[in-house]
C-alpha cells in the first residue's frame, strides 16, 4: 500500500488520537485485536522526537487501568542504555566517545561549576571501556543511515 493509501485508510477507519476503541463486535464473532498506526513529526523548533507510546486505558469494574506501551524509541534512549551498563553519564559517554576519536586532538568541554568539571573529567573513567565493540555498538545507534522500525 502507497503511504498516502494507508494514510487516508487510517483516517477513515481510525480512532483519532483521545478516542474510544468500539466494543462492538459481531454476534459470534470473535474481534480481531487491534491494530495501530502511529505517526510524528518533529517541530522544527522543538527537541528532538525519543519516544512514541501508545497508552491503554480501561475499566475493571470501578477501578481505572493503564498500561503503557513504547512503540518507538530515540537514539538518546538507546545512548543511555549503554551509558548505564557502563556506570557513566550520557555526558560522559559522549566526552568519552569524542576522545577516543583517533581524528579528534582536543575535546572541549562546559562547565559553570566546579563539580561540573568533575563529572566531566569522570569520561576518563568510560575511556578503557570504550572497546571496539561498543564503540561499533554507538556507530550503529547514531548512523543516519540506521533502519529504523
Amino acid at each position: 500500500m502507497k503511504p498516502r493509501d494507508w494514510l487516508r485508510t487510517a483516517y477513515a477507519g481510525g480512532v483519532p488520537m483521545g478516542g474510544d476503541l468500539s466494543r462492538a463486535e459481531p454476534a459470534g464473532e470473535r474481534r480481531a485485536a487491534p491494530r495501530f498506526l502511529v505517526w510524528a513529526a518533529r517541530d522544527p523548533n522543538g527537541a528532538p522526537l525519543e519516544r512514541a507510546q501508545i497508552v491503554k486505558i480501561w475499566l475493571e469494574g470501578e477501578t481505572t487501568r493503564e498500561q503503557v506501551f513504547d512503540v518507538a524509541q530515540g537514539r538518546a534512549t538507546e545512548l543511555a542504555a549503554v551509558a548505564r551498563r557502563l556506570g557513566v553519564t550520557v555526558g560522559q559517554l559522549a566526552i568519552a566517545w569524542c576522545a577516543c576519536n583517533p581524528r579528534v586532538s582536543t575535546v572541549i568541554t562546559g562547565a559553570s561549576t566546579v563539580s561540573q568539571v568533575h563529572e566531566n573529567l569522570k569520561a576518563l573513567d568510560a575511556l578503557a571501556q570504550l572497546t571496539p565493540e561498543v564503540l561499533a555498538e554507538i556507530a550503529e545507534i547514531v548512523s543516519p543511515f540506521r533502519a529504523r522500525a
